[in-house]
């Protein structure tokens, strides 16, 4: 990295109206912040300005690299990419990137952990920015004027299934509990819990942990064609959410696993699914959610013994209004966050597609079919109690398959054990 020709760069036009005051005195140290983007660097900075100083940053990096690989030799792109040279040079600089967007939120050595390892292959011509590359179309945003959780899974569904254009959708839901695609019931939601405040669960087609829902949980759900170097990548995704949450001077801490911290309490959770053509990338957000409502619902009172199930990871849990001295109501919030996400994808606000009225049916019919609900659950083995005697029952595709007592009187099933309460409207 020319550090001498970045810094010209900084101090002239572009970079005084951000960085340049804070150069000339000395305080942040620019060999350090152009070659290593450390952590200290960036702290120095006022808190305000941190996002806009490593976004601009970020822009010099792909305005770079595309320079580079727009005037370099074929000959010698040839013979740099049999020596590795500049797979070398493209980790080192598309790392810096990404430790530099951790680095704002304060967690620089999660960073390194996170860089992506195929960086490097889009140096020869292709954008830097694999993400927006992805979008092939101009990407639609939609607000749904649905609340019930079946219908907001069956719009993702038929969005990833049935169209070709790239959708960014928000969506707020009725009390509910969404577990993952290859998850238990029993292990994840306290049933009797839920059936006495009417809260339903079900099963989504991503993977991942159970989340609670209610108007205080927002939700975002992106869906474009698929690409390999955005699956089980949720940097991309969480950028945006990031830098929205800096403009409120919330200093968010991103895990590998793709969740977002405030305070070292989670605020948000993301899961993924593809299809051989398609991606859907879908996330929460707690602004105001009723923690009480989700700590005991996601407490689970059946004991398991075994199970092929995938856990979920609990975690303390916090509201972003919370950590805000005079929260705005949470439909100001998601406008603001909408009108945010709007501008970063320059996406075209649009309704739900009309062909959606005849598909939703089948669909809603899908979601809460036993087969979806039940069947679907990994075999495990439960402890259960009968006329004063406990019995290991094992459970698979929802039916008891052994050590079920003769004498019991009780169903055994899955949809016995773990209703569900589905609202007919």
């Amino acid at each position: 990295v020319d550090v001498d020709a970045w810094t010209n760069v900084l101090q002239g036009r572009a970079g005084q109206a951000v960085l340049a005051p804070y150069l000339r005195d000395g305080s942040v140290d620019v060999p350090s912040l152009l070659t290593r983007w450390h952590a200290a660097a960036l702290a120095k900075l006022p808190a305000r300005l941190r996002a806009l100083a490593a976004r601009m940053l970020r822009r010099l990096v792909r305005s770079r690299l595309q320079l580079w690989s727009r005037d370099c030799p074929d000959d010698l792109l040839e013979k740099n990419h049999a020596a590795g040279r500049h797979r070398r040079t493209a980790h080192r600089i598309a790392g810096n990137d990404y430790l530099g967007r951790n680095a704002v939120a304060g967690d620089s050595s999660r960073a390194v952990q996170q860089l992506h390892p195929c960086a490097s292959c889009r140096l020869a011509g292709e954008p830097v920015d694999y993400f927006q590359s992805a979008v092939n179309t101009a990407m639609k945003l939609i607000l749904s004027p649905f609340t019930h959780p079946l219908q907001n899974l069956a719009l993702e569904e038929f969005l990833l299934r049935h169209t070709d254009d790239s959708w960014l959708i928000f969506y707020r839901n009725e009390p509910s509990v969404l577990i993952g695609r290859h998850q238990n019931p029993l292990e994840e939601v306290n049933v009797a819990y839920l059936q006495r405040h009417r809260i339903p669960w079900l099963r989504r087609i991503s993977g991942g942990g159970a989340v609670y829902h209610d108007p205080g949980n927002l939700n975002f759900s992106f869906i474009l064609p698929l690409e390999q170097k955005l699956y089980n990548r949720y940097e991309p995704f969480l950028q945006p959410l990031c830098d929205f949450l800096l403009r409120w001077e919330l200093p968010v801490q991103q895990t590998p696993k793709g969740d977002l911290l405030l305070g070292g309490r989670k605020i948000s959770g993301n899961a993924q699914f593809t299809t051989h053509r398609r991606l859907l990338s879908h996330g929460t957000l707690l602004y105001q959610a009723d923690l009480d409502h989700l700590r005991r619902s996601l407490q689970p009172a059946a004991v398991v013994t075994a199970s092929r199930a995938v856990a979920s990871r609990r975690s303390s849990v916090t509201n972003v209004a919370d950590h805000l001295s005079t929260p705005p109501p949470v439909e100001a919030f998601l406008a603001a966050l909408v009108e945010h996400f709007r501008q970063e994808f320059a996406a075209t606000p649009h309704p739900v597609p009309d062909a959606y009225e005849h598909a939703e049916p089948p669909l809603l019919q899908q979601f809460r079919s036993p087969r979806w609900l039940y069947e679907r659950t990994p075999a495990f083995t439960l402890r259960h109690r009968c006329n004063g005697q406990e019995y290991e029952v094992t459970i698979k595709q929802g039916r008891p398959i052994a050590g079920v007592p003769e004498t019991c009187p009780h169903r055994l099933d899955l949809s016995a054990l773990a209703p569900t309460v589905l609202l007919e409207e």
